[in-house]
């Protein structure tokens, strides 16, 4: 089977042939492809080339499109913070509060350089991968673009204290984040990856995100043009996973490195999609002994979840990681001697 046939069997509850894998090794690419991260993340055509690098490694069904949150909010005039051999941060954020963010248009496409970096990745990664793999892309959701746009702090005071204001930053996010999903669905993307923070109960009461949040998340997946997975977004995700279903377009859950596969699929359901969970930030540090029990005992564990696609949990797979640790991924995966 081709990746994409794979994938798209195990959505459908189809019979495939293996369990798909996929990982999010963006800045990597720079690193076999020598190319500075200045650079590759300036040039869709070099990010490409650099994932082609890692598809001749890894052969994975799922290829990532860059996974730069902080070019959304560069977008609107954020401040970056380059990081050395990974992708940049924001330094300070666009707006020091509600009410100048409120008074600032949104960015257009065409005419911003980031946001269109984003979608001519995506684009130049449909069109060199798509025939064959599955393409994700990674994508801010609206209920955490405004800590973006003004910091943790105030985005968490406005919440709190000012509802009129935050329920207008939640309708400025909700535009961004149609303009933003439909653009990758034109440009080829397959399914949307949404990390959350201010819909996670993890963060904040769920009883109040209830009242906030959540109506804003299923808002803007009752109009998203593709398929959504919900990322843990660094916390541990499964005890909470049945707060989530039933919104619209919902594939499934990545889940979290200390996460339990048995526990998120009975709050999931059969249905749904559970991705993960090996720690992906760490992958550089760990032995091939490790890796290799690490991915045995998951498969063993999960022989009988049809379900189920392997993909590192949290952030990307760091830049400098040893290439014998994705082919490791791969022979094992595929059924190899590793």
């Amino acid at each position: 089977m081709s990746p994409v046939e794979r994938v798209t069997a195990l959505m459908r509850g189809l019979p495939y042939d293996r369990p798909p894998y996929g990982m999010a090794c963006c800045t990597l690419g720079a690193s076999l492809t020598d190319t500075p991260v200045e650079e590759y993340y300036s040039s869709p055509a070099r990010y490409v080339r650099g994932q082609e690098a890692v598809c001749e490694l890894l052969d994975p069904d799922i290829v990532f499109t860059p996974f730069v949150f902080a070019f959304e909010a560069a977008a609107y005039g954020a401040a970056l913070a380059p990081q050395k051999n990974s992708v940049p941060n924001v330094r300070k954020p666009p707006f020091p509060n509600a009410e100048e963010a409120l008074a600032a248009g949104n960015p257009e496409l065409g005419f911003d350089r980031y946001l269109d970096f984003l979608v001519e990745s995506a684009r130049v990664c449909s069109e060199t991968f798509g025939q064959d793999r599955i393409i994700a892309a990674p994508i801010v959701s609206p209920t955490d673009l405004p800590a973006l746009l003004i910091g943790i702090e105030e985005w968490i005071d406005t919440l709190l204290f000012k509802p009129d204001e935050a329920a207008g930053l939640f309708s400025k996010a909700l535009r961004h984040f149609k303009i933003l999903s439909s653009a990758y669905s034109a440009a080829g993307v397959s399914i949307l990856v949404l990390p959350m923070m201010f819909a996670n109960p993890r963060i904040l009461d769920e009883r109040f995100l209830r009242r906030t949040s959540l109506p804003i998340l299923e808002a803007a997946l009752r109009e998203c043009p593709l398929p959504v997975v919900l990322h843990h977004g660094g916390t541990e995700f499964a005890e909470r996973i049945g707060l989530y279903r039933g919104l619209p377009n919902l594939a499934g859950f990545a889940i979290g490195p200390k996460d339990s596969f048995p526990r998120a699929r009975e709050l999931a359901g059969p249905e749904a999609i559970l991705l993960g969970n090996i720690l992906g930030p760490s992958f550089d540090a760990y032995s091939r002994d490790f890796l290799k029990a690490s991915l045995t005992a998951l498969l063993k564990e999960l022989r009988s979840d049809r379900r189920w696609i392997f993909t590192n949990s949290g952030a990307e797979v760091p830049a400098w990681t040893p290439p014998d640790r994705l082919t490791l991924v791969r022979d094992i995966l595929q059924g190899r001697n590793a």
